[in-house]
């Protein structure tokens, strides 16, 4: 896991999953319409929201970002396609998992798929509801996950 540092190796390799994201049309599913240039991307990881991610030769094939709020933290994830079904890779989000609830004793999932919902359920979050017009003029689901949530879900 690596922690984001505004380096030069760091920037270009956010910029390189800034151009997968927007050359598979994802830019725009994971992150709002707003997000629609390079400089902006990088304003997301600002702190004091910051960012962890994972590579191999092809660049970042996991992220995760954080956006502090009150004792909690917003969070997202995104998995590059070709390792959404793998076991390293869910075992990697565990890990990141356990990690991030070290930090903050709350993180806060926002989604507008419904199609997520079931897989945020299996890691223990609790939907709360949907709030319309959240994301890009749709409505987005809000859920949380504590700490004994997830662990309730790993026994």
């Amino acid at each position: 896991m690596i922690i984001y540092n505004r380096s030069i190796e760091h920037d270009l390799l956010l910029a390189h999953w800034w151009g997968l994201l927007h050359a598979s049309g994802e830019l725009h599913t994971t992150f709002t319409k707003s997000i629609d240039s390079l400089s902006s991307f990088y304003t997301l990881f600002r702190p004091p929201a910051s960012l962890v991610f994972y590579t191999d030769a092809d660049g970042i094939w996991l992220a995760a970002w954080f956006e502090p709020v009150l004792s909690g933290a917003f969070m997202g994830l995104w998995l590059r396609a070709d390792k959404r079904r793998s076991r390293s890779a869910y075992r990697s989000i565990l890990t990141l998992y356990r990690e991030a609830l070290t930090v903050w004793p709350v993180l806060i999932g926002v989604t507008r798929h419904e199609r997520l919902l079931d897989q945020h359920r299996r890691l223990g979050y609790t939907l709360l509801g949907k709030i319309p017009l959240l994301f890009d003029d749709e409505g987005a689901y809000i859920l949380t996950l504590t700490k004994q949530t997830f662990h309730d879900r790993e026994v």
